[in-house]
C-alpha cells in the first residue's frame, strides 16, 4: 500500500515538475503516458485540476497584499507561479515572486522554491536581483526581491525596430549576452 502511494505521489510531482518546465501536458496525455497506474492516478489529476480551479478563481478576485508587500500589478507569470510589482511599507518598489496553485501543495516545489530564497539569499552579484524578505512556509510561499528597472529582450528588438534597424546593434547584443550570462553563472555558482 504505501509503495503505491509513494508511487503515486512520484507520478503527480512528475506531472507538476513537466508542467514547471513549460511543457505543454494535460492530464489526458499523461493518463494515457502512464496507462497501468490511469485507475489510481485518475482521480488524483482530478482533484489537482480542482484545486488549481479553486486557487486561480482566488487569485482572479485579487488580493492586495502578499505578506507585508501592496500587491499593485503582475510582471509576469509561469507553470508555477506569478510575479508581482508590490511596494514595500517604505514606499520600495519590490519583484514578489509567489508560488501557486497546486505546486503550493507540491512538496518538491516547496522544496525547489526553499532551496531557491536559500540561495538568492546569499547571493550578492550586479546582474541578478537583490533579495528582499520570504516566507517560505506560508500557504502561498513567496520571495521578495529588488525590482529591477529595464527592458525585456523582446523590447530591446522592438525598440530597435522601431528605429529601423533590423536589429539590435552587435555591441549592444554583445553588452546583454555578457551580462546575462554572468548573472546566469552566479546564480549557478551559489547551488
Amino acid at each position: 500500500m504505501a509503495d503505491s502511494r509513494e508511487r503515486m505521489e512520484e507520478l503527480v510531482a512528475q506531472f507538476l515538475e513537466r508542467r514547471e518546465r513549460g511543457e505543454a501536458i494535460d492530464a489526458e496525455t499523461f493518463l494515457r503516458e502512464n496507462l497501468e497506474e490511469s485507475t489510481s492516478l485518475r482521480p488524483l489529476l482530478a482533484a489537482l485540476h480542482e484545486i488549481e480551479r479553486r486557487f486561480d478563481a482566488v487569485a482572479a478576485a485579487g488580493t492586495d497584499r502578499v505578506g507585508p508587500y501592496r500587491i499593485e500589478g503582475e510582471l509576469g507569470h509561469g507553470a508555477s507561479g506569478s510575479v508581482h510589482l508590490a511596494r514595500a511599507a517604505d514606499g520600495r518598489e519590490l519583484a514578489v515572486k509567489v508560488l501557486r496553485g497546486a505546486n503550493a501543495l507540491s512538496p518538491r516545489a516547496r522544496e525547489r522554491f526553499e532551496r531557491e530564497a536559500a540561495r538568492l539569499c546569499e547571493l550578492a552579484h550586479p546582474n541578478v536581483a537583490r533579495f528582499v524578505d520570504a516566507d517560505v512556509h506560508c500557504a502561498e510561499p513567496w520571495i521578495a526581491m529588488e525590482r529591477v528597472q529595464g527592458r525585456s529582450l523582446a523590447a530591446e528588438i522592438a525598440a530597435a525596430s522601431a528605429a529601423g534597424a533590423a536589429e539590435i546593434a552587435p555591441e549592444r547584443a554583445a553588452r546583454l549576452a555578457l551580462d546575462l550570462a554572468r548573472g546566469v553563472e552566479a546564480v549557478h555558482a551559489a547551488g
